[in-house]
């Protein structure tokens, strides 16, 4: 019976598990965020609002953008032009209509939401499609705020991929 009780104590021993954190070193920036400094993770249902669009105009499905787009969608877009007002994206989407988006990946999907409460979903991909001047492949970084269920901002960043 000793020898039980001595086992159990051992295993009971080994088991414990402790949760020592280090203590956290107060780090001093030579630069201030001038947006948000403190973000947490966010809603996955985010990322999914996300990825759904990217998949409904993979699979050139471009008149169902409003189930994920607000009204008041305003885009930054990578080339340094505007988007402003769900008309005005739709008649950025008919451009690539007959684009024949393809090869896409995803490298990064991650939701954060900033100290004021502003949901966003930052995103890393890459997609190839056609232009007059044959295939182009490029990569993006975007961040998406999300609204009321609705993507309401859009600040993208490309870059082509080169060989």
């Amino acid at each position: 019976m000793k020898k039980i009780f001595l086992l159990l104590i051992l295993v009971l021993i080994s088991c414990e598990t402790t949760n020592k954190q280090e203590p956290t070193t107060q780090l001093d920036f030579p630069f201030e965020p001038s947006y948000q400094k403190d973000w947490k993770m966010g809603n996955q249902e985010n990322v999914l609002l996300v990825q759904n669009l990217h998949k409904t105009l993979l699979d050139g499905e471009f008149e169902r953008v409003t189930e994920f787009i607000s009204d008041t969608i305003v885009m930054y877009m990578g080339d340094g032009s505007t988007v402003s007002g769900i008309d005005n994206f739709k008649e950025l989407l008919a451009g690539y209509k007959d684009a024949n988006l393809r090869d896409y990946n995803v490298g990064v999907n991650f939701p954060i939401i900033s100290e004021e409460g502003h949901e966003w979903v930052i995103n890393w991909d890459s997609v190839t499609y056609d232009t007059a001047d044959g295939p182009v492949r490029m990569r993006y970084q975007e961040a998406y705020r999300i609204s009321g269920g609705k993507i309401v901002r859009v600040n993208q960043f490309t870059k082509p991929v080169v060989d």
